[in-house]
């Protein structure tokens, strides 16, 4: 798989502890511009985009001190906010639906977009925190592909809400037969399969 996404030329890419130590048991290495979640405190990813900047925040896996992992959380994402005007923040979380859910239902939610993985249900995404975040979560069996279209940034401005259809476009590609193959990936994914 490591040599498919090399392929695809992700421009991030994110794993879990767990699937960083699953690649150094295999002696594969990580793939250029990934990172692996952090354990106790959330870190900070910039990603440049023609002139501007997305600021990824990867939410630590370990949350058995929940509340005070979503103050840290928050105040990254506001220092973030404040020192980029209005910059793109996307949060990325391995907790699963059910911690998601009460981390965004916090007061000072500050993450434009949650990037949701692990337990629950996937959806092509929610409006959340009174229409300041974009929740979005894999479905299960990875057979479909999460899209999402951002026609205008978030500004820095209380006011400002996503609107499905006038400010982003959220969708999903099903990945069936139409979808056509790349011989490329199957070349490559062949040794998995056999």
């Amino acid at each position: 798989m490591v040599s498919v996404f090399r392929y695809l030329k992700y421009n991030a890419g994110f794993l879990t502890g767990l699937e960083k130590d699953i690649l150094k048991i295999n002696s594969i290495s990580i793939p250029e511009n990934w990172r692996v979640m952090p354990r106790e405190n959330p870190m900070l990813f910039k990603l440049k985009v023609g002139k501007g900047e997305i600021f990824f925040v990867p939410f630590p896996e370990e949350t058995s001190e929940f509340q005070e992992v979503c103050k840290k959380i928050n105040l990254l994402a506001k220092r973030i906010n404040l020192n980029n005007n209005g910059a793109l923040i996307i949060g990325l979380s391995a907790w699963g639906a059910d911690l998601e859910k009460r981390y965004l239902e916090l007061p000072g939610c500050s993450v434009h977009v949650l990037l949701g993985a692990g337990k629950g249900f996937g959806t092509r995404g929610k409006v959340v925190n009174n229409g300041h975040t974009l929740w979005i979560r894999p479905y299960s069996r990875g057979k479909a592909v999460n899209l999402l279209k951002i026609l205008k940034f978030p500004r820095q401005n209380p006011d400002w809400q996503w609107r499905p259809g006038d400010n982003v476009i959220l969708d999903v590609c099903v990945l069936n037969e139409r979808v056509p193959s790349d011989e490329k990936i199957l070349n490559l994914l062949k040794d998995v399969r056999e």
